[in-house]
């Protein structure tokens, strides 16, 4: 690659975080001032009989939650210290009950307790930047999930939570101007290999799955254009939507 070249696609890339810290920035405003306003439950109820809280942590896909009312969402942004890759997490020695106050920016408020859920989203940045500058990528990914999934373990017998994985959500259309590395196709490939070994390795050890990928993705293998606002994460503002996604996720912890 030339100079030139290399140097455009980084300031391509700083432009894209500029964008995306600022949208995601505004969202996080909105959500704080609603909880400053009483407009939103501070602790959010789960609904489930045991009393147990659910969280949503990880990349910005847990965004999501933001206006729900049964799970908490936590996000610190592009600038938080909080790991936002598989890769980073794993190279992380994190209390997973010390999350919040990592996290920082207002999410101290919030406290992960013994028996809670707690729903991990990672993978997807994973995937989008650096899978493709592995030769043996199916290699790289298994790694990264055995190692992933062995920490889901040591969280839950640990820190005495009850880890959830998720899914890697589908990759996001070329509109949404998010920098990648890789070939649409090979993103895609990346993902359904990634969730299909997840999957396979949360059975064998006893860890929660979350899986609605066949629910989000088109026939073409990207995001569903109608269930997003940005082309790349779901539509917080879709309340049939959020039911949907809510429900998927209490079923796994009754």
């Amino acid at each position: 690659m030339k100079v030139e070249e290399h140097i455009s696609k980084v300031c391509d890339y700083i432009n894209y975080l500029e964008e995306q810290t600022t949208r995601l920035k505004s969202q996080y405003d909105e959500f704080m001032n609603e909880v400053k306003n009483d407009n939103l439950n501070l602790i959010s109820d789960s609904g489930l009989k045991t009393g147990q809280q659910i969280f949503a942590v990880g990349d910005s896909h847990a965004i999501f939650f933001y206006k729900s009312k049964k799970i908490v969402a936590m996000w610190g942004g592009l600038t938080s210290e909080y790991p936002l890759t598989m890769y980073k997490l794993i190279r992380t020695n994190l209390n997973a009950l010390d999350i919040p106050s990592v996290i920082g920016r207002g999410h101290e408020i919030f406290k992960i307790k013994e028996n809670d859920f707690v729903l991990f989203y990672y993978g997807y940045n994973d995937i989008q930047k650096h899978i493709a500058k592995y030769e043996n990528w199916k290699e790289e990914i298994v790694g990264l999930c055995e190692n992933y999934v062995k920490l889901m373990c040591l969280y839950r017998g640990i820190c005495k939570i009850n880890p959830i994985v998720s899914c890697v959500y589908p990759i996001a259309k070329p509109k949404s101007n998010a920098v990648t590395n890789g070939s649409d196709f090979d993103r895609i490939e990346y993902t359904k290999y990634m969730n299909f070994v997840l999957k396979e390795l949360c059975s064998i050890n006893g860890i929660r799955f979350f899986d609605i990928y066949d629910h989000i993705v088109d026939e073409s293998g990207y995001i569903k254009d109608e269930l997003c606002n940005d082309g790349m994460h779901l539509d917080l503002q879709s309340h049939s939507l959020r039911t949907y996604v809510e429900g998927k996720i209490l079923e796994l912890c009754i």
